[in-house]
């Protein structure tokens, strides 16, 4: 799947939900769309412009998540319902009530978990 990263540039609040979707297919569902030069280049716009940003989910942002390229501090069950809906039309065979990516421990570490795992 290809994703408008130069729109991404020049808006970008438009960088918000491409992040938090794709973070969610990636990491709670093992079910990536898109390639990861591209979740790169997204998490790099959203830091370049992180104190620029205006969207309604900005607080799902985190500086050093971006820094790594990662969304590990998001968990599962705090993705927003839309991030969740939108990402199950995106890939419809995900069931957004059953998450197969990452479970946490009681200090936030995530372990992965693959549909293999039960």
């Amino acid at each position: 799947m290809k994703i408008d990263l130069n729109a991404m540039r020049r808006n970008p609040n438009l960088a918000v939900p491409a992040y938090l979707i794709h973070s969610y297919l990636y990491y709670v569902h093992d079910a990536p769309v898109i390639a990861d030069h591209d979740y790169d280049e997204v998490c790099r716009i959203l830091l370049n412009n992180f104190d620029t940003i205006t969207h309604n989910h900005k607080s799902y942002l985190d500086k050093d998540s971006l820094r790594a390229g990662t969304s590990y501090h998001i968990k599962a069950d705090e993705y927003p319902q839309i991030v969740r809906s939108c990402a199950q039309g995106l890939v419809p065979g995900i069931d957004i009530n059953h998450p197969i990516g990452y479970t946490y421990d009681e200090q936030g570490i995530a372990t992965c978990l693959r549909s293999s795992d039960g």
